[in-house]
């Protein structure tokens, strides 16, 4: 609720438009497009909100990409 990064600012939503692939050889979708829709704006923390995207797993048991869209609310 008070963390330092959010001292002072007033941060909004981040919207993340992405598409995860069907899976591949090793059975295993991967991320193909992420891209920020919304910011929060704070170009930093936008950065750090899309490592940390980046850095999840996700799944797709069909045969065809997927988009999707996330959104992360402080």
């Amino acid at each position: 609720k008070s963390a330092e990064y959010k001292d002072g600012k007033h941060l909004r939503a981040i919207g993340i438009l992405f598409r995860v692939s069907a899976p591949g050889p090793s059975g295993k979708p991967r991320l193909e497009d992420v891209e920020i829709e919304g910011s929060s704006g704070y170009g930093d923390i936008d950065q750090a909100v899309l490592y940390g995207f980046r850095k999840a797993e996700f799944s797709n048991s069909g045969s065809n990409s997927i988009s999707g869209r996330f959104t992360y609310r402080f």
